[in-house]
């Protein structure tokens, strides 16, 4: 769902995400916890950030090959498992 905010480019977006990111640190119980998970999700979106913006690019330029669009999903993909790797297996 991050790279999916990301890869919209709106305002509304970032400043939602933002709103709830503050409200699940501070509203909901286990601060600690819920900031490292935080955490893996920010990174996960960093390493997928520089693919995904090239699908935006690529798509306001008319011209999306299917190779860029290719490497932006499996660097979502990617960005999806990273967090949930860290835990139980």
């Amino acid at each position: 769902m991050a790279c999916l905010a990301l890869l919209s480019q709106s305002r509304g977006a970032a400043i939602a995400t933002f709103v709830a990111v503050a409200v699940a640190l501070i509203v909901i119980p286990g601060f600690r916890r819920r900031v490292l998970a935080l955490a893996f999700v920010a990174a996960a979106l960093a390493g997928a950030a520089s693919f995904v913006t090239q699908v935006y690019s690529a798509g306001e330029a008319g011209s999306l090959a299917p190779s860029v669009a290719h490497h932006a999903v499996v660097a979502i993909v990617l960005a999806a498992i990273a967090p949930g790797w860290h835990g139980e297996r």
